[in-house]
């Protein structure tokens, strides 16, 4: 290539479901499916903006009137148009976009279309999709600006004073070791109420045994590199701290132990015994567990002990 790409301002439009999943749609000129996007228009008297062009690409996808979030202008990138195959130099505007409240009931997505989490849209191989697209999808992944995936989970934080000790529960997991009695949120589905299953799933509780307040609920987040499907994963936890009295009995079908605040900072579980009497399996602490009860000033970080 030797001559110097054309410029083109582009408006993109990040179209979410109720999962957090991102629409694209098919493009005819193109021959592929892509993010909702246009060029801004220009006539004899006037330019269209970047916003007017995003409202037009979202609108055209929904069928129905459309409101615009959050902006982000992304650096100059050159692609191979599609549409004429030359090179040019394109500059991304990306515009979060929904359908109005007042027509988010007509909704109508015309044509071949579906919608994959972040993280799948950005690194799985599917075809025929628009590189460009997925060059922005990239993008904001890595500058922090949309999660790579993302997972909504309730945990509990069980916790009892055993012989003037802080103690906190910990369960057994196969693929992170000694972590908090936790639960993915289903859709819909609120952090009390994960929470909620959390209590009768994982510890064998009855409904109401454990008393949760809402106002007590916290929020923890954390990037991490999920184990089960190996990608870097944004979580967000919703927190529950729960005292219980040292005579409470749980059920599980994995190990519990009770461990104070210097062995999980530790990160270690060693020469313990279960809930239950039995002899617990050496494992590692997960680093979640660890993070949330340092967000929660629960136990120090390993520095201050």
């Amino acid at each position: 290539m030797t001559d110097s790409p054309v410029n083109a301002t582009v408006s993109v439009a990040l179209i979410r479901n109720s999962k957090d999943e991102l629409l694209w749609t098919w493009d005819d000129e193109w021959g592929c499916f892509a993010l909702p996007m246009s060029r801004m228009r220009a006539g004899e008297s006037d330019v269209e903006t970047p916003l007017q062009a995003a409202h037009r690409a979202a609108a055209r996808t929904l069928g129905v009137p459309v409101k615009l979030g959050q902006h982000v202008a992304l650096a100059p990138q050159a692609f191979v148009s599609g549409r004429d195959l030359t090179w040019r130099q394109y500059r991304y505007q990306v515009f979060k976009a929904e359908a109005h409240p007042d027509f988010a009931d007509r909704v109508a997505v015309h044509g071949p279309h579906f919608y994959l989490p972040p993280h799948r849209a950005a690194w799985e191989e599917y075809e025929p999709v628009n590189r460009s697209s997925r060059w922005i999808i990239v993008t904001l992944v890595a500058d922090g600006l949309i999660p790579g995936r993302s997972q909504y989970t309730a945990a509990l934080v069980v916790e009892r004073l055993h012989l003037g000790k802080r103690q906190f529960l910990l369960r057994l997991e196969a693929d992170w070791g000694y972590a908090l009695p936790t639960k993915r949120r289903e859709a819909g589905e609120s952090y009390a109420a994960a929470a909620e299953r959390v209590a009768q799933e994982e510890l064998g509780l009855k409904p109401g045994d454990l008393k949760l307040q809402q106002s007590a609920e916290a929020v923890v987040t954390d990037r991490e590199r999920s184990r089960s499907e190996q990608t870097d994963t944004f979580y967000c936890h919703g927190v529950f701290p729960v005292q219980v009295p040292e005579a409470q009995a749980f059920t599980s079908a994995q190990p519990l132990v009770w461990a104070d605040a210097a062995t999980i900072a530790s990160g270690k579980i060693t020469d313990r015994t279960t809930t239950t009497g039995q002899k617990a399996p050496d494992a590692a602490v997960s680093p979640t567990a660890r993070h949330i009860l340092q967000e929660l000033d629960a136990i120090p970080f390993l520095g201050e002990l």
